[in-house]
């Protein structure tokens, strides 16, 4: 396979830009966020997926539970509206 040979631009942050010809074929889209290796003294821009996660506390979690609990009369209405439900 030839090789491609572009000019980047290297920001005062040190962000770089890559054109067009050098992201497309390998599926590198703006607002995405690929990882980078350094390979034999190059750096290799590789197409990931970010995974967003949070770690919630037991006590984060007790609260909710807490803040979560019906009341007698909302559990009643609910069940009644459930009950009375026309059914598909």
């Amino acid at each position: 396979m030839p090789k491609e040979k572009e000019s980047i631009v290297v920001s005062d942050r040190s962000q770089i830009t890559l054109p067009s010809a050098l992201h497309k074929p390998p599926g590198l889209r703006g607002s995405s966020a690929p990882t980078a290796e350094k390979v034999s003294g190059k750096i290799a821009p590789t197409p990931a997926t970010v995974i967003e996660t949070e770690s919630y506390s037991a006590e984060q979690i007790a609260e909710w539970n807490r803040a979560d609990t019906l009341r007698q009369s909302q559990r009643r209405r609910l069940l009644d509206k459930l009950r009375n439900k026309p059914r598909a």
